[in-house]
């Protein structure tokens, strides 16, 4: 149960180790901070080779979770074969083939039938739609026995998903030059006095203003302060 499917989520059951911070950390899939230091200190190994990307300093290549057999940490006092990193040594032991055919598929689904409602949405909007699948497939086996295998793995992510949003557009009113109930006082630009009752005068609207308003949304949201909500995909 890794959300996102993310064998680093496990790093931090060993002592010594916390969750990254900061943006680099968080965009590297989570790199874990070691024995104080940053995570860019940490020495990265795949099946023994170097596994580090050389523009955050973090881990390169992350294998799925069904294609790894085994991974191993070291903090601290480890042997002189390692180095590059003065934090924690993360060697990642990918699955081979074996003698037999062996194979997983899976899916994780997360949809917005089980998802609660945005506090913010009004009794008649519906919930934001989101559409996460996570799937894959592992299988291994023989190409000759006990001397040549062959293991491979597949992981898709396929989201959609809807992003709440509010916002102030301005209302039919307002686009006609009524400003009435604005709760501000609106000035002539030429001479520095109030419209009389906050009200421009069609002859003074720009036409360039009056086309771009028509492409406002109208308000679908009694509260002045967010007047329109929306739930973009």
């Amino acid at each position: 149960p890794l959300n996102g499917r993310n064998f680093m989520e496990l790093t931090t059951l060993t002592a010594g180790i916390a969750e990254g911070t900061g943006a680099a950390a968080i965009v590297n899939k989570r790199a874990p901070t070691a024995a104080g230091m940053p995570h860019q200190d940490n020495n990265y190994q795949l099946d023994g080779a170097d596994n580090k990307e050389a523009f955050f300093n973090s881990w390169n290549v992350g294998p799925s979770v069904d294609a790894i057999q085994e991974f191993s940490i070291q903090v601290g006092q480890y042997s002189a074969e390692f180095g590059s990193g003065g934090g924690a040594v993360i060697n990642v032991v990918t699955k081979s083939g074996t003698n037999q055919l062996h194979g997983t598929l899976w899916e994780f689904l997360r949809n917005d039938k089980l998802d609660a409602r945005n506090f913010f949405l009004t009794p008649t909007q519906t919930i934001a739609p989101l559409r996460r699948n996570q799937f894959g497939a592992a299988v291994g086996g023989p190409i000759i026995r006990n001397k040549m295998f062959l293991f491979g793995n597949y992981d898709g992510s396929r989201i959609r998903q809807g992003l709440f949003r509010t916002g102030v557009v301005p209302t039919a009113a307002q686009i006609g030059g009524n400003f009435t109930d604005y709760g501000k006082t609106i000035r002539d630009p030429q001479t520095g006095l109030p419209f009389p009752n906050n009200i421009i005068p069609t002859q003074r609207l720009d036409p360039i203003s009056q086309a771009l308003a028509k492409y406002y949304a109208a308000p679908n949201n009694p509260n002045p302060a967010q007047n329109f909500t929306t739930n973009v995909s």
